[in-house]
């Protein structure tokens, strides 16, 4: 510190100030290209931003669509429930669909109640052996016969 030497001239004072700008302009002399690359950086951010809101929307349609397949699939499931149910149980194809129930138990019980009601239901036909004899001829007699045993077989 000894070494000040006194500025007595405008031109030194330039020269002075001169030197000490160029050294804090090489320090910063990539700002242009900082500039840049933080502009770019910004323009990357905004597009992967719209990119992720985007992406957002179609997963929300996405699971969307996925419940309503899983109540599709929900359904056909109660649906080949009632079919394998029903038919064990003795019910007719056509009233299957009517069968109530969330679960196996309720279904199975609402079926074996149909089926109650639908066995009282049944008109059975005469057996042909209580039939009154009338003197019928005998081909009459003989389908009688075929009629019986047609029902062993």
């Amino acid at each position: 510190m000894g070494d000040f030497k006194e500025i007595t001239s405008q031109e030194e004072l330039d020269q002075i100030i001169k030197e000490r700008l160029s050294r804090e302009r090489a320090k910063y002399s990539d700002y242009e290209d900082l500039k840049k690359t933080k502009a770019d950086l910004e323009e990357q951010i905004n597009n992967l931003n719209a990119l992720l809101e985007d992406s957002k929307t179609k997963a929300t349609s996405y699971d969307k669509d996925i419940e309503g397949l899983k109540k599709k699939i929900s359904d056909y499931e109660t649906e080949k429930t009632k079919l394998n149910i029903g038919l064990k149980n003795g019910v007719p194809y056509e009233l299957i669909s009517r069968l109530k129930g969330t679960n196996e138990e309720e279904i199975t019980a609402d079926a074996r109640s149909l089926s109650k009601i639908l066995k009282k239901s049944q008109v059975e036909m005469p057996s042909p052996d209580n039939e009154p004899d009338t003197g019928k001829n005998e081909l009459d007699k003989a389908f009688f016969e075929m009629a019986k045993n047609f029902d062993k077989e």
